[in-house]
């Protein structure tokens, strides 16, 4: 607590789900094109939230957090 530090889990999957998901993403066994990023600055904080609450199917909505120029 006085870091403020936070454990946040997934009780659905197993504790090393994301190391065999990027295993098989280093393989190339997962196609990634169907995946739609939707790219924010920090800025548009407020309508990426928004959109997130809204995304489907493949969409992956992302924060850049770096100002853009």
């Amino acid at each position: 607590m006085l870091n403020g530090w936070e454990i946040i889990g997934q009780f659905m999957y197993p504790r090393d789900a994301y190391r065999r998901l990027l295993s098989l993403a280093g393989t190339g066994a997962l196609d990634f094109a169907s995946v739609r990023p939707l790219v924010y600055g920090i800025a548009d904080l407020n309508a990426a939230i928004d959109r997130a609450a809204d995304a489907s199917g493949l969409e992956c909505v992302l924060i850049d957090h770096e100002e853009r120029r």
